[in-house]
């Protein structure tokens, strides 16, 4: 009230939402008339940031739509009967004479009008509507206003404030950090997206690899977003097929159980895109029934099935993890990869398990380098205030090594906190993103290397070298029960 001149009404009835922090300044609605409403932006003072810093940092779990100020029962705010006793019991224990809202809201503009701020800028401030019908709408850059904002909150120190100040600098204002800013966005893949693009297009059929959060289904969904709309086949076998440039996908997920998989698209196809071709085959037959029957049917008879109503390539197949896969979803892989376009997404195969790739085009997918890495990190938490922008970049790009999934994860979790000093970005971390190094080789060619010194005895005859070179060569033979009990077993 006394650094923005809001009224008690508009000033217990803020949210959080109302604020934009990173540009420090309040969206005020104004609630003097009724039936109108109006809307102003009144610049945040520094001592006003710096209490709301104070102020926000003791708060958990905040939503936009909760208030600044609670009041005692749920959901609801302060009530003007709080304030006004609040300020009564104030002007007692500090001796103000007349202390109550409106006296703060009328000090700001009495102190504004004292410093020179146009009587404008004043009026747009405080929301006033009974000027003149120019001043109304006349418009104030904000810019203006922080100005007059800054010279009536920051005047000038006493001599021994200054003096204090000169050999106890005080202290800064955390950065307040509420965003609710949400967005989705990829970077770093347009050549893999590339090149999927044309496998597809020349209909070559595509194994993506990588470790986890490099953006395998990232990947197959920015493809399946560009080409068309498809249903989930095994979840929902009923919603038709939505073709663009004669492109049609089908999408399942379940590899384990391939026979059911295989039914839920064929149930769909017969519901959707070959729906005459059931009704000419299957003229009374009833589809309930039909599907009773289809489960009994072999993998193989389902897969002739289908490959029989469907032309060569008519479909695009996208399997998104096939890091589970069974000996039956090879045969059929390997049944159905001449007839679909497959592309599939999985972190390994066994070598056991890789018969159907042989026709594959194997696209490998690595963490993103530095520059993309904090590319990424930028675009995601632009909209975040800390107090140091380098440090919260590295950090994230230290403990994530680059991975998109991990830095996500980091960024949402910053997202979270209100106030991100340099102590609180240091103590956020990320948990198995960054890799491991195995010195396990290092150390046996180390122990191989001393234990030949056993041997290099009889040419120097020194007696040391042969006992040091036993020693290493009993710590080599043993060796593999030392790296079994040193591997960590536990997060």
């Amino acid at each position: 009230m006394l650094d923005c001149g809001l009224r008690v009404s508009e000033t217990v009835s803020l949210r959080y939402e109302n604020f934009n922090f990173k540009n420090k300044c309040l969206t005020v609605k104004s609630l003097k008339k009724r039936g109108k409403t109006n809307y102003r932006i009144v610049p945040l003072s520094d001592r006003l940031y710096a209490a709301l810093a104070d102020f926000v940092a003791a708060r958990k779990n905040i939503k936009p739509s909760d208030f600044l100020f609670n009041g005692q029962k749920e959901e609801a705010h302060l009530t003007r009967f709080a304030v006004n006793k609040y300020l009564s019991r104030t002007a007692q224990r500090e001796n103000i004479s007349n202390l109550h809202p409106h006296a703060l809201r009328h000090s700001f503009a009495t102190q504004h009008i004292a410093s020179g701020t146009p009587l404008e800028n004043i009026k747009t401030m405080l929301g006033h509507g009974s000027y003149n019908t120019t001043l109304i709408y006349a418009h104030i850059p904000q810019e203006i206003l922080r100005k007059n904002i800054e010279a009536v909150s920051n005047a000038k120190p006493s001599f021994f404030r200054r003096l204090i100040s000169t050999f106890i600098p005080p202290k800064a204002a955390p950065r307040i950090n509420i965003s609710f800013h949400a967005g989705n966005l990829s970077i770093g893949r347009n050549n893999e997206l590339d090149a999927l693009f044309k496998n597809v297009t020349a209909g070559v059929n595509t194994l993506v690899l990588g470790s986890i959060g490099s953006g395998k289904s990232h990947l197959l969904r920015q493809l399946q977003s560009n080409i068309t709309t498809v249903p989930n086949v095994p979840s929902v076998p009923a919603v038709p097929t939505i073709s663009t440039q004669q492109t049609k996908i089908l999408k399942f997920d379940d590899v384990a159980n391939i026979k059911q998989s295989l039914a839920n698209l064929l149930l769909f196809l017969y519901n959707n895109d070959k729906q005459k071709v059931f009704d000419v085959v299957y003229p009374d037959f009833d589809k309930s029934k039909f599907a009773e029957r289809i489960t009994r049917d072999s993998v193989r008879s389902l897969c002739n099935q289908i490959i029989r109503i469907t032309a060569k390539r008519e479909y695009i197949l996208l399997i998104d993890s096939l890091d589970n896969i069974t000996a039956k979803a090879v045969q059929t892989l390997e049944y159905l990869k001449d007839h679909f376009v497959i592309v599939a997404a999985a972190r390994e195969i066994k070598m056991d398990k890789s018969s159907f790739l042989w026709n594959f085009d194997m696209m490998k997918l690595k963490n993103l380098p530095r520059p993309q890495a904090l590319d990424l990190i930028h675009r995601l938490s632009y909209n975040l205030q800390v107090d140091d922008f380098d440090l919260f970049k590295n950090h994230i790009y230290e403990q994530t090594d680059g991975n998109p999934r991990a830095i996500y994860e980091m960024c949402d979790r910053y997202q979270k906190e209100p106030v991100l000093s340099v102590a609180r970005i240091r103590a956020v971390r990320h948990v198995g993103a960054v890799p491991e190094l195995d010195c396990t080789v290092i150390v046996l060619i180390f122990l191989a290397c001393i234990a030949c010194l056993r041997y290099l005895n009889h040419e120097v005859e020194n007696g040391s070298f042969r006992f040091i070179g036993g020693v290493a060569l009993v710590l080599l033979i043993i060796s593999r029960y030392f790296v079994k009990a040193a591997k960590r077993k536990f997060v």
